[in-house]
């Protein structure tokens, strides 16, 4: 089995070897068109000559690029150098000369897509066929210089072109990896939100399925509120996990941001604590509307984080809730009792990872451990960069 020939790294679009292979039929045809009775050499020379970009036209790539130079350079050196023999006119004004421009094209193509050594190739086969020309026809002296000038000014157009190509690879190189860095912090919020919600439902639905189990007996009536209560928190969050989870669309779709809790939301947020259960005191100072989307979103997941741990960790334990807004800066503070349980306090837990990592999207801080008996949260987040995000964290 034949191997392909590697792909140029340059990745060209898929007319451009089409079109490239125009202008060397072109030259070919006016060199035939003048060669009058030996236009036969001409043609047969010229005709193998472009057969290599027809290929290239058709199959990309093929033939690789040193078959490609000596393919096109071998007949077209022999008519330049030992033309005159069958009849060729190898002066000045022989229409045969625009048989290098082939060559001058040739050296052109070579720079813009090859590697050094076929485009080395490339100039060095041009330059020894004008000498040839020269030595083999005299009167076509004063004219080698004007055709090596002429390969040099390919070569160059060939590095620009090389150059651009290249520039506009690592571009849409840089542009891949920008948008892997984007799917990757969007999965990551994303999890934090999946986890907050699922988190927060399931400490409470257990708290209130542990509340009906223990009333079962002694007040039905009791349980069967508590379950009621738990069935609708489930429904509640199930549907919280849809719309985070329908933040995932497709990129043409504008999020539904709006769909998602912020700071107004966390008096019901206390509140479903409290009918589970928990003592709650709660301070508030400050207008919790006011704050943006993503500060509020913030400070909900920070309150909701919070008090999931302290239910699983302390569980009927008095939970301290402190919020204020002011004029540059929210802050929030949870606090409960260490249980004599030996619970880790050492803040190191994926809840408390997940917190720091929200407040330092919005260049905040978070600080979470025990002292003095007492586990607090307590996170201060700039209002100013908050705001100016505009859209949840």
């Amino acid at each position: 089995m034949s191997r392909r020939p590697r792909p140029s790294p340059l990745s060209y679009p898929r007319w451009v070897p089409p079109l490239v292979a125009v202008p060397p039929l072109f030259f070919g045809v006016v060199s035939v068109t003048g060669a009058g009775s030996a236009w036969w050499v001409v043609a047969i020379a010229v005709g193998v000559a472009f057969l290599p970009w027809v290929v290239n036209a058709i199959r990309p790539g093929w033939p690789p690029p040193t078959v490609f130079v000596l393919w096109v350079a071998t007949p077209l050196a022999l008519l330049n150098t030992v033309g005159d023999a069958h009849g060729v006119d190898l002066s000045a004004e022989g229409h045969s000369q625009f048989t290098l421009m082939i060559l001058v094209w040739l050296v052109g193509e070579m720079a813009s897509r090859a590697r050094l050594a076929p485009m080395l190739l490339a100039g060095l086969t041009t330059i020894g066929t004008v000498v040839g020309r020269t030595i083999a026809e005299p009167s076509f002296a004063h004219a080698w210089l004007f055709w090596l000038g002429g390969a040099g000014v390919a070569l160059l157009t060939g590095f620009l072109l090389r150059r651009q190509q290249t520039t506009l690879s690592e571009l849409r190189a840089a542009q891949a990896a920008l948008a892997g860095e984007a799917a990757r912090r969007e999965r990551q919020r994303i999890a934090r939100e999946v986890h907050d919600v699922v988190a927060h439902t399931l400490t409470v639905t257990l708290m209130h399925v542990g509340a009906a189990r223990r009333a079962l007996e002694r007040d039905p009536s009791a349980a069967r509120e508590a379950l009621d209560d738990a069935e609708t928190l489930g429904r509640r969050s199930l549907a919280d996990i849809r719309r985070t989870v329908g933040l995932l669309r497709a990129e043409d779709e504008q999020p539904d941001t709006h769909a998602l809790p912020d700071a107004s939301d966390i008096p019901t947020l206390l509140d479903s604590y409290r009918a589970a259960g928990t003592t709650l005191d709660v301070e508030t100072t400050g207008d919790l509307a006011e704050l943006s989307p993503a500060a509020g979103l913030t400070l909900y997941r920070l309150v909701q984080e919070a008090l999931s741990n302290a239910s699983a960790h302390a569980p009927g334990a008095p939970v301290d809730v402190r919020l204020r807004v002011r004029r540059h800066e929210a802050e929030v503070v949870v606090s409960n009792p260490v249980p004599a349980t030996g619970a880790d306090t050492s803040g190191s837990g994926l809840g408390v990872i997940g917190m720091r990592e929200r407040v330092g999207l919005l260049g905040g801080r978070l600080d979470a451990g025990a002292r003095d008996g007492t586990w607090s949260v307590r996170a201060r987040v700039p209002l100013d960069s908050a705001t100016t995000s505009g859209t949840p964290a």
